[in-house]
């Protein structure tokens, strides 16, 4: 988050982001806020009392997450489901001498995905239901 200011807007990268009130990992407010996939917060910076979470605002709530559960990339930017080695596409090019073919991606065995794919669970929840109890 180096390339960031303060005030600008990052996105959340992780499925059922939960924040904190305070920047503790025993929090009694532990999820107080849940957030999914591609929704956009401000980011206020590291927080001071612990550097391992990160300061943010969603909609008027300050809250703290950790490094990771934050991206610069918009949710239309992840590519959730394709195997990181091929791209989706179940084949890697490879060279021989001057020549060049595909073979099939020895990670995800030709599948172009590698495990299951993600339920609709993992896809942004419309702000007014995430707010639903």
């Amino acid at each position: 988050m180096s390339n960031i200011q303060i005030g600008e807007t990052v996105f959340i990268r992780n499925k059922d982001c939960k924040l904190v009130k305070k920047p503790l990992a025993n929090d009694a407010s532990y999820g107080f806020l849940t957030l999914q996939p591609g929704t956009p917060v401000i980011w206020l910076g590291e927080a001071l009392e612990n550097k391992g979470f990160h300061k943010i605002q969603y909609q008027g709530q300050i809250g703290y997450t950790l490094l990771q559960n934050l991206s610069h990339k918009q949710f239309a930017d992840f590519d959730l489901g394709a195997c990181i080695n091929c791209k989706g596409t179940g084949q890697t090019s490879v060279r021989w001498g001057n020549s060049q073919g595909f073979i099939v991606c020895q990670l995800c065995n030709g599948k172009g995905s590698i495990g299951k794919p993600l339920s609709s669970q993992a896809y942004p929840t419309p702000s007014w239901e995430a707010t639903k109890g």
